[in-house]
């Protein structure tokens, strides 16, 4: 098994209403003398720094956490005196721990006595939920009695885990325009090649399995698996399989440890998402809606697109690589 390492990969961030151009299922990268026509809405993180509420959302193991806290810490190395920035992991929380952690941590009693600026990192607020389940309260409550001028508010979630109750609050307490919410893009061809020699970006085109390549999670498996001689093991059909039974399995390790893997194991949730996008491909949808139906939900215009999900779990590809392993 190959190490774990920390790439410093360019990472982009889209409007989670965005279209998210890809490229044979790597995230597609303009030429730089032409990049100025492609107006997608993708950010670096960099650049959304003066968002006031900013909501960064992705599937798991898609690089969230490793992104935020490389922000937070190159924030924290030119750390001035107008602001500070505080980090703070969700996962395994109890309200004594957040209060601990959190509200009556030294700097944060700094920030709310003083007059700079706080960068406050919440990580992980699906894990967050999972052992306090009124943490968007608690939240939304304490947020309401703070200087909100003065906080830089980002937290990171799961996308299909993200409350739209939460944001909903969030919205009344910073107003629409400061909560911003953006999803987390694919890797690039440029940040594959940055983890993997030539041959193996030739091996990955030759087998047609760029989406899998294309998220760090599934990276590390096909770097695992690979070897320069013989390349990759089995056909396209077992790669695809194994790859989606991986993105299907649980990556995050408090919920190993501490036992919120869901009542589905790995198998269970491929053979649910094997259907499901069998169902989207045969009807020619690329959405799945997941808020309630209030009778406009198949209006054009509607104001729904807040809660539309784009499946990224498994695509047409290993869908049709899932199909033939079945004939």
């Amino acid at each position: 098994m190959t190490e774990k390492k920390d790439y410093n990969w360019q990472r982009f961030w889209f409007p989670r209403e965005a279209h998210i151009p890809l490229e044979k299922g790597y995230l597609f990268l303009p030429p730089q003398e032409y990049a100025h026509y492609f107006q997608d809405g993708r950010k670096t993180i960099d650049q959304l720094i003066d968002v006031p509420c900013l909501i960064l959302l992705g599937e798991p193991g898609i690089g969230k956490s490793c992104e935020i806290r490389r922000w937070a810490t190159s924030l924290r190395e030119q750390q001035q005196d107008r602001y500070e920035t505080l980090s703070i992991e969700l996962g395994g929380q109890t309200e004594l721990t957040l209060s601990e952690e959190l509200f009556t941590d030294q700097t944060f009693q700094s920030w709310q006595n003083g007059t700079h600026q706080l960068y406050l990192f919440l990580d992980g607020l699906d894990e967050g939920l999972l052992t306090i389940q009124v943490l968007t309260q608690i939240l939304s409550r304490r947020f309401q009695k703070l200087p909100r001028e003065r906080l830089f508010l980002r937290i990171t979630c799961r996308t299909a885990d993200w409350p739209s109750s939460f944001e909903k609050k969030l919205k009344q307490l910073w107003g629409d325009e400061c909560v911003q919410i953006y999803h987390l893009a694919p890797l690039s061809g440029r940040d594959v090649a940055e983890a993997a020699n030539e041959q193996f970006l030739s091996e990955v085109a030759r087998r047609e399995i760029e989406p899998l390549a294309a998220k760090p999670f599934t990276l590390e498996l096909l770097l695992n698996t690979y070897h320069p001689q013989t390349g990759f093991p089995g056909s396209l059909t077992e790669i695809y399989s194994e790859g989606c039974r991986v993105l299907c399995d649980e990556e995050s390790d408090f919920r190993l440890e501490s036992g919120y893997q869901g009542e589905l194991n790995a198998e269970q949730r491929l053979m649910v998402a094997a259907r499901i996008a069998a169902m989207m491909i045969f009807a020619n949808r690329a959405t799945i809606f997941t808020g309630k139906d209030l009778g406009n939900t198949l209006k054009r215009g509607s104001q729904l697109n807040h809660k539309l999900r784009i499946p990224r779990l498994i695509d047409r590809a290993r869908c049709k690589a899932l199909t033939e392993s079945r004939n």
